[in-house]
């Protein structure tokens, strides 16, 4: 059970000893729409880069049938881009009832059912305003540096047309600038780490099958269960082919998802074409291995965003549901698998948008 939670922890996001998945929901809550959006990107394609790394450290053999069972851990490490440490976009936002009172400080003398009625209606529209300040990467929330490590939204002069028991009338909000107190969680990391089990069987003319999986588990009273299982294969053409040839070639197609509670579910998919030789003995070898191959990740965030909780008991709510794809498309991979005895370790770098490092870890019986 100990051993279960780890793997949990490590998996949920991958924010080893830096930042727990309580940590991002409860910031991604004080953001709207695009603000989130733009937040979050940066481990959105690092964790897919890491989902789609480490399927494969070698081919199947092109064979009718060979009893192949592999199982340990694979470790992936992406970097962080220096590049996507802050945001600047012209988007989508709607204010709380604290940031609406801020805009509409100036119409404190109407009458209070009229200023009701105009924070009402700056709470219910959408503005489309400038967005700027640090990701998820960032720098860290500094009070007396808030333009520096604080997530800015930019308010244009706007007219406002609002509706009360007495009529109508039009208000221009000035512009002016909202401070959101949201900071970077992860500015001391420059990597973002992942682990998951792993295992391989095959061969049966060959192709094999890959599954990493993790048994349904509460992570947190907060975020709920974590549910997570992956699926690949591969398949080597050769065995269909009359001539054979020197190196070992698989087509593979891998897939997966990750849920964490209701709040974020992950999915990443792979597909390419690998090619591996092996030197040596079957218990002492060394097998150099590379491949191709074509990707994309998704994470979609659900959560409730508070507009208004003046009266704690039913407090305005704005749902929010949007997704980020990852900035990985492609990549390339060359590697290493060193094998003695049962215990195989490889190592490979993989060349893509983000670039990363997987190590995996693996004990192999074969017949």
């Amino acid at each position: 059970m100990k051993l279960r939670m780890l793997l949990l922890v490590l998996m949920t996001l991958g924010l080893v000893l830096s930042l727990n998945a309580d940590d991002l929901q409860q910031t991604v809550e004080q953001l709207s729409d695009d603000a989130a959006r733009r937040y979050v990107n940066p481990i959105v394609t690092a964790f897919g880069t890491n989902m789609n790394g480490g399927w494969y450290h070698s081919a199947p053999k092109a064979r009718f049938l060979k009893l192949d069972l592999e199982l340990g851990f694979v470790l992936m490490f992406t970097p962080f881009s220096s590049m996507d440490e802050t945001f600047n976009v012209n988007g989508h936002f709607n204010f709380t009832r604290q940031q609406a009172e801020q805009l509409a400080v100036s119409f404190q003398s109407l009458p209070v059912d009229q200023y009701e009625a105009l924070i009402q209606q700056i709470m219910n529209q959408n503005f489309v305003v400038g967005i700027f300040g640090p990701t998820v990467i960032g720098k860290e929330y500094d009070p007396l540096d808030p333009d520096n490590t604080a997530i800015n939204i930019q308010f244009p002069e706007q007219d406002i047309i609002y509706s009360y028991q007495g009529g109508s009338e039009s208000a221009t909000i000035p512009q002016q600038k909202i401070v959101l107190p949201v900071g970077g969680l992860l500015e001391d990391v420059p990597i973002l780490p992942l682990i998951v089990p792993q295992i391989t069987i095959g061969t049966v003319a060959g192709t094999q099958v890959t599954f990493r999986y993790l048994s349904d588990s509460e992570t947190t009273k907060e975020l709920g269960k974590t549910k997570y299982f992956g699926f690949g294969v591969q398949h080597n053409p050769v065995y269909w082919s009359p001539i054979p040839i020197p190196v070992d070639v698989a087509l593979a197609l891998y897939t997966q998802k990750l849920e964490l509670g209701s709040v974020v579910t992950a999915k990443a998919s792979s597909f390419g074409v690998n090619v591996s030789k092996t030197f040596g003995v079957k218990f002492a070898s060394f097998t150099p291995y590379a491949g191709a191959n074509i990707e994309s990740s998704n994470m979609e965030f659900k959560y409730q965003y508070v507009l208004d909780n003046s009266h704690l008991d039913n407090p305005i709510m704005h749902e929010i549901k949007f997704d980020v794809d990852g900035e990985n498309k492609s990549r390339l991979v060359a590697g290493a698998s060193f094998r003695l005895g049962v215990f195989n370790l490889n190592f490979d770098y993989n060349i893509a948008e983000y670039p990363s490092v997987t190590v995996g870890t693996m004990f192999n019986f074969s017949w």
